[in-house]
């Protein structure tokens, strides 16, 4: 018996060796994971800051065009305090750059400096938007006795960006609004 004794004396340092080996493997695993689902979550937080930045901005402009916007308002095709008159070449004007640097927020009209609200906390940038002057639907008279026509619509789109928690994520919405 001695013999054998002999033959397994570290055998239980080695299975136990393997073991921990195992488990720390497990537990770097798991560590790795919950981090990675952090990011997740953080950049999703980013995300959704941004979108609904987007959102108040949109929701500013809306208000913007009710308030301060009239027939006798100047639009240009240059985008002149973030008021655009629609391109004739085709291109969008919110998509390029040339006339409208989101970045350094040329030619845009910044959340709250039209209507007066308070900034929004939170967001690394406060969210900018454009109006873009669409068209002047005229409506006409009815063949109904009686019935008085409407006044013309116009017709505008406010475009808006807005920028997440630490400036990682943009988005931008749109919206097209009667008056």
């Amino acid at each position: 018996m001695t013999r054998r004794r002999a033959s397994q004396a570290g055998s239980v340092l080695i299975v136990a060796l393997l073991v921990l080996v195992v488990l720390t493997l497990l537990g770097l695993s798991g560590i790795s994971n919950t981090v990675m689902q952090e990011r997740m979550a953080r950049n999703m937080q980013e995300a959704l800051s941004a979108f609904q930045a987007a959102e108040a901005g949109l929701r500013d402009g809306e208000e913007d065009v009710r308030m301060n916007i009239n027939p006798a308002t100047v639009f240009d095709t240059s985008c002149t305090n973030g008021l655009c008159e629609p391109s004739d070449t085709g291109y969008d004007v919110w998509a390029t750059t040339v006339l409208v640097d989101w970045d350094t927020d040329t030619n845009t009209r910044i959340y709250g400096a039209g209507t007066g609200v308070t900034a929004l906390q939170e967001v690394d940038r406060q969210p900018a938007y454009i109006i873009e002057r669409l068209q002047v639907v005229e409506r006409g008279g009815s063949i109904v006795t009686g019935f008085v026509s409407q006044p013309p619509s116009e017709w505008y789109r406010v475009t808006s960006k807005g920028y997440g928690r630490q400036g990682q994520s943009e988005a931008m919405v749109q919206s097209v609004v009667r008056r």
